[in-house]
């Protein structure tokens, strides 16, 4: 049996790819990271291997001689292509589940999303709810973990992590909207008041449930989210009063908005989309008592300082909104005709 496991992280490169790897390498287990784009820094004891999840031959050449697969690529909201959805989200999950397989892999965790949920009837929402995802990337996301169960039936043992939107250093995307809008003094909108309740989900804590997950042979269900429970609006509220700027949080009519929204998507005027108007305005939070039980594992980080963290990391590294195309598939960009669109009716 060998000392040191050996982790195949697919995704790698991207942002809880990332952080993920520098997690699992205080744990002493080797790394090879799969993604299509090469990281800036190869940290030492990872090795790269640079393929495409859509391609079987690529995956399953990457799974030899490995212990365990944490499975991170995804098609994400802010992705240029979302037509990549199915075949990313499904296809991709199944080609590495059909290589854990072959490989023996005696463990596979797959990050799936809290937007399998949709707009859930009842909340906290347990880990054996019934999920009925609203828009696309919830629908593709809630398919590839069908696949997992059809692997699970085939002898893959596999873990399904259910995390809310994943915050921590580095993260961007959609926050450099908000960030930009606080930094410049803009007022903040939030949707009929605010009152919803919404888990964000830190990185940090969810390397530690991946790894925590991993180590345990049955195949599970896991919900992901912040220690806290609070509304958006006082979300919002602390951040502005941390970075005393001009900025206040408006309430909008939410239907108006989220139309206004949906049609500068469609006319390719802003990145957001269904999710983003499914996430900010609606409440979704988790009931992880599970998640102690059998692992351990509670979460760290509040909302509050999940979104300070980020922009403070926002404002050392601020960019220009003409994102590169590199930029743009894995943090999202701002354009200036949604800028307007939300100025104008704040």
């Amino acid at each position: 049996m060998r000392k040191n496991k050996i982790a195949l992280v697919t995704g790698g490169s991207g942002f809880f790819g990332t952080i993920l790897i520098k997690f699992l390498l205080k744990k002493k287990i080797k790394i090879i990271n799969f993604d299509k784009t090469v990281p800036d820094q190869i940290p030492q004891g990872v090795k790269f291997i640079k393929g495409n999840i859509l391609n079987s031959k690529h995956i399953n050449s990457a799974a030899k001689n490995v212990d365990i697969i944490f499975h991170n690529v995804a098609n994400l909201p802010l992705a240029e292509n979302k037509n990549k959805y199915d075949s990313i989200n499904i296809n991709g999950t199944k080609n590495m589940l059909e290589a854990a397989l072959k490989n023996k892999v005696k463990k596979v965790i797959y990050t799936s999303t809290g937007a399998v949920f949709g707009i859930p009837k009842i909340n906290p929402i347990n880990s054996n709810q019934t999920p009925v995802p609203k828009e696309e990337y919830g629908l593709t996301k809630l398919l590839g973990e069908k696949v997992c169960l059809d692997y699970i039936q085939k002898g893959v043992s596999v873990t399904i992590l259910r995390p809310n939107t994943i915050l921590g250093v580095g993260r961007l995307g959609t926050l450099s909207l908000l960030f930009k809008w606080v930094d410049e003094g803009y007022n903040i909108p939030v949707f009929d008041g605010g009152k919803n309740i919404y888990q964000f989900t830190h990185a940090l804590d969810l390397s530690e449930l991946s790894y925590r997950a991993s180590l345990e042979k049955e195949s599970e269900i896991y919900n992901c989210g912040a220690k806290d429970r609070t509304s958006m609006k006082d979300v919002m509220t602390n951040l502005c009063k941390f970075a005393k700027t001009k900025s206040e949080v408006k309430s909008v009519p939410m239907w108006p908005a989220i139309i206004g929204m949906n049609i500068l998507s469609y006319l390719n005027l802003s990145p957001l989309g269904a999710y983003h108007s499914l996430m900010y305005g609606r409440s979704i939070f988790f009931n992880m008592r599970k998640n102690k039980r059998r692992l351990n594992w509670q979460p760290k980080y509040s909302n509050k300082d999940m979104i300070i963290e980020s922009y403070k990391w926002y404002l050392k590294n601020k960019i220009s909104t003409n994102y590169s195309k590199k930029n743009y598939e894995h943090q999202g960009f701002v354009k200036e005709g949604f800028l307007k669109y939300i100025k104008k009716i704040l």
